[in-house]
């Protein structure tokens, strides 16, 4: 059921979910400006807003005979209520299960915290500035000579090709984000595992997929955290920081790492072998960086992180440095472009997807590489489905070309939304 509130806010998320590209979206949200949909978005997208409940669904909702208002303000109201912990348990699915038969599905898609039709917050707010929180977490820069202050403190430790994860202890909540937010639904094994402490915590690291020799499958973990069921036990937590509720909430703090990092190991006794530390080594000289990143070349790792001894920042900084021979970069496709390839199973040729044009700061870079046979075939079919979405692009170098800046040895590495997603 759609009350009348409510009408201009579906028929915006039916346009929004008829284009592919993300400029038509941003002008199609420019042109609903009302209190009602900025309320549906903030409570749909807010990071830090959850309710308690999943989707309700329709069927459900036969079993409910009392009614309820179907102003916004009241339907708002109650959503608050829920996410402030004023109506929990039963009572809340009792509740959702009314506003569902109230006011149909927007109320799933906000349960969900998502409405389905292909925004993210860097959308929301490129049309309204400012308008739904931010999901921040400390980021690094890519390591130079003239970026190690050997005047400061530093430590070094191995770079692992894992899923960015951070693991939130609430007093009465326990969830796990993505480095851009979004909420993993399949870490149950290892939420569960963390024990209450304080005002709350969060241990910040990377989720991994590793064999019996140490080497990590990227592409496997990253299927597997992007499921929205089962509990893929054979998934480890890599954890290389940890810091209070209230610290990652502001986005700062005043403790330095090497106390994070005692905080840490008192914390690991506590928790089951699935959770590794990731060792960090003192390193004091550019000679000392060199030795470790040999090692790094030694071992096959993905590279070394040099973390600065200084306070949490959630935000990129000098303070983490990536030393590694690949680089990564997250980029929009702007083309693509086709040819033929033999299909050994079929035995004939076929029009497949030969590469996609990215924009690079500003110019456009070709990227072939990376590609299974199933994508090139598909997208050769659906190149609509590829346009305005984002890849994650493993390279050896920037270059510079008669047409401007390149990229050496391009290899698409993660297929995105219309934003990075994890």
């Amino acid at each position: 059921m759609r009350t009348r509130p409510f009408e201009e806010v579906y028929e915006t998320i039916e346009r929004l979910r008829a284009t592919n590209r993300r400029t038509e979206k941003e002008q199609i949200l420019s042109e609903v400006v009302t209190n009602v949909l900025l309320n549906v978005l903030l409570f749909a997208y807010n990071p830090f807003w959850h309710f308690g409940v999943s989707k309700v669904r329709a069927r459900n909702c036969s079993k409910v005979n009392k009614k309820l208002g179907h102003s916004a303000a009241t339907f708002f109201e109650h959503l608050h209520k829920m996410r402030t912990g004023r109506i929990t348990g039963n009572d809340a699915v009792l509740l959702a299960r009314k506003l569902y038969k109230t006011h149909g599905e927007i109320v799933g898609l906000i349960l969900n915290k998502d409405l389905q039709c292909g925004i993210t917050i860097a959308t929301i707010n490129k049309v309204f500035p400012g308008h739904v929180p931010t999901f921040n977490v400390a980021l690094g820069k890519p390591f130079e000579n003239r970026l190690f202050d050997t005047s400061k403190v530093w430590y070094a430790s191995r770079k692992m090709d894992g899923v960015r994860c951070l693991l939130v202890r609430e007093p009465k909540n326990i969830r796990a984000y993505s480095r851009t937010g979004k909420e993993f639904k399949v870490l149950g094994h290892l939420c569960n595992s963390l024990p209450p402490f304080g005002t709350g915590y969060v241990l910040d690291g990377e989720l991994c997929l590793v064999d019996d020799k140490g080497k990590e499958d990227f592409l496997g973990c990253v299927s597997l955290v992007r499921k929205n069921s089962g509990t893929p036990t054979n998934i480890r937590m890599y954890v290389f920081d940890c810091f209070s509720l209230p610290v990652f909430q502001r986005g700062s703090g005043n403790v330095l790492f090497s106390k994070r990092q005692r905080y840490l190991q008192k914390l690991m006794k506590l928790l089951p072998p699935k959770f590794k530390r990731i060792k960090q080594h003192r390193v004091r000289s550019l000679e000392d960086v060199e030795q470790y990143y040999r090692k790094a070349v030694e071992h096959g790792w993905e590279g070394v992180i040099l973390r600065k001894d200084t306070d949490y920042r959630a935000k990129r900084t000098a303070d983490i440095l990536k030393y590694k021979p690949m680089h990564d970069v997250e980029v929009h496709i702007v083309d693509v472009e086709f040819g033929e390839m033999f299909i050994a199973s079929e035995k004939k040729r076929r029009r497949v997807l030969k590469s996609v044009l990215v924009d690079y700061k500003g110019y456009d870079v070709k990227v072939g590489s990376g590609w299974t046979q199933r994508q090139r075939l598909y997208y050769a079919k659906h190149p609509d489905k590829l346009i305005g979405r984002v890849i994650t692009v493993q390279y050896f170098e920037e270059s510079t070309t008669e047409s401007g800046l390149s990229l050496r040895f391009p290899t698409v590495k993660v297929l995105h939304g219309q934003d990075r997603e994890l």
